[in-house]
């Protein structure tokens, strides 16, 4: 789906511990104001190269778009905070991240600013992750994910034991090292390194993969928008941490349970430069046939 930005005021935000992003940052700026283009920065943002700023959030509720300096870790941060999931993201890698979320290069900011300001940028939908806990007093708590949920036994070296159930019905019970429940998104993250397979961003599907489980026959699954994956602790005397997006967010008690299904989207802006296969040749180094010279 295209979209028209033209005449729309655009937030920024950048990951100021790498000197990089703020290189990239000062030219981004230098083209905007080239083509009049309003601004806002984000505090720090802003601190680095001595303007003022103000919040993500305040840029979330005034901004019609906002550009991500960084690396994923950068874009996974700015959607934790965000209360309007409906302004889109337009990522830009500063050159040292590895990540895929941010498809620009710095030395396409102009090219895609053009682009935008003449409607030919396009709206990518990604699904976030949602995991539901009731906690003391019967209060449900939430927490959201771009790219996984990871439930992880923490200091102590001894396997845990979850017992999985899909929407309602007993599916296993799982002796591992850890659970990770993906988005599309996330695919190309912590579950790849696990064994995970690829999917495509836009794949309305989420992922479970165990890590190191304690039979060969537990492989990962996919499931569809709508399923319901319900997760209970059944490790002995142990609590299971789960983090979100790499931040630790919840603990659950031996008998306690949580609730994992595919929430609300995300959305990106994409100038179609970049497709994934792309990405995938780029930073995974596939070659295909040991022959293929191109």
């Amino acid at each position: 789906m295209k979209i028209d930005l033209k005449g729309t005021t655009p937030g920024v935000i950048i990951n100021t511990t790498k000197p990089h992003a703020v290189k990239a940052l000062e030219a981004l700026i230098f083209e905007m104001e080239k083509r009049g283009v309003p601004f806002l920065l984000e505090s720090a943002s802003a601190i680095s190269i001595g303007r003022e700023g103000t919040t993500v959030s305040e840029l979330n509720s005034r901004c019609q778009w906002l550009v991500v300096i960084g690396g994923d870790g950068t874009i996974l941060s700015a959607v934790r905070e965000m209360t309007d999931l409906n302004v889109p993201i337009l990522g830009i890698n500063p050159g040292e991240s590895f990540g895929f979320l941010a498809e620009i290069p710095e030395n396409e900011i102009a090219q895609t600013l053009d682009t935008i300001l003449v409607g030919r940028c396009e709206i990518e939908e990604r699904s976030l992750i949602e995991a539901s806990y009731v906690g003391e007093g019967g209060v449900e708590k939430k927490e959201r994910a771009l790219n996984d949920l990871a439930f992880v036994r923490g200091l102590d070296a001894r396997i845990i034991e979850l017992k999985i159930s899909v929407n309602g019905e007993t599916l296993t019970t799982y002796g591992l090292d850890g659970l990770i429940m993906s988005t599309a998104t996330g695919s190309t993250a912590y579950s790849l390194s696990a064994g995970g397979p690829v999917m495509y961003p836009g794949l309305e599907a989420f992922l479970m993969t165990p890590v190191c489980p304690h039979s060969f026959t537990n492989r990962p699954m996919l499931f569809p928008r709508g399923t319901k994956v319900e997760i209970e602790n059944v490790t002995i005397g142990r609590p299971v941490h789960i983090s979100a997006d790499g931040r630790q967010t919840l603990t659950i008690s031996t008998g306690e349970k949580v609730t994992v299904a595919l929430g609300e989207r995300v959305k990106f802006l994409t100038c179609n430069n970049h497709s994934f296969v792309q990405k995938l040749r780029g930073k995974m180094g596939w070659q295909g046939s040991l022959r293929e010279t191109e």
